[in-house]
């Protein structure tokens, strides 16, 4: 059977590059990944594959400019992010699949600063032609940067990732879900989905994608 052909729709993959997921459960992530951005490109649907991280552990850059100045109250993040395309949009995924490489090296997954990047992720879409818009994070924990925690409370980084998805699902066209690796992320989504291992990855994927993309 010939697959059914999406068009004017473009999805969007947001995955957490964290130091937690090292290992195992990004050699999982980037095969899952590989399998769902094929079969989208199959079915004409546009597919963007994105990481995010952040450039150092512990802070960074920011936190010494931070030290450099005083240490002046509410300094607010303090450590550089590190986004990646990994696929963009308009690149065939055989052109991409050598990028599957930054799912690998253990030595980049750090901090995961989720509201920013799910920021960033956003206007990426918004910037698109494509009549249909959706965006699945996929993150095994909630936000997390030592530096930032500590100079401005445990609950800054959580607080701007809620404030975030609760402006996209309110006022943007953007379709939004979110899958937890172990970890319950209804807390921020509407729309979220909770597997206990990486290994359920790609059956929720596809749940999500279908639910989304059936709408």
């Amino acid at each position: 059977r010939r697959p059914v052909r999406h068009h004017d729709e473009d999805a969007a993959l947001l995955i957490d590059h964290s130091g937690s997921m090292a290992g195992r459960p990004m050699k999982i992530a980037a095969l899952t990944v590989e399998i769902f951005a094929r079969v989208l490109e199959r079915c004409g649907v546009k597919c963007e594959v994105l990481g995010f991280t952040t450039r150092e552990w512990d802070g960074g850059e920011p936190a010494r400019q931070w030290a450099d100045a005083g240490y002046p109250e509410s300094p607010g993040r303090l450590n550089a992010l590190e986004h990646i395309v990994i696929k963009g949009a308009d690149v065939p995924w055989r052109r991409a699949r050598l990028a599957l490489g930054l799912f690998l090296r253990d030595e980049m997954l750090k901090e995961n600063i989720d509201g920013e990047a799910l920021t960033w992720a956003h206007r990426r879409l918004l910037a698109r032609p494509e009549q249909r818009r959706i965006l699945v994070v996929v993150s095994d924990g909630t936000p997390m940067d030592e530096a930032t925690f500590a100079a401005n409370g445990f609950d800054y980084l959580d607080g701007h990732l809620a404030a975030v998805v609760q402006q996209i699902e309110r006022r943007s066209p953007v379709k939004l879900a979110a899958i937890g690796i172990g970890h319950d992320v209804s807390q921020f989504y509407a729309n979220a989905t909770r597997i206990k291992t990486i290994d359920e990855l790609g059956p929720a994927l596809t749940a999500t994608l279908t639910e989304l993309l059936g709408e």
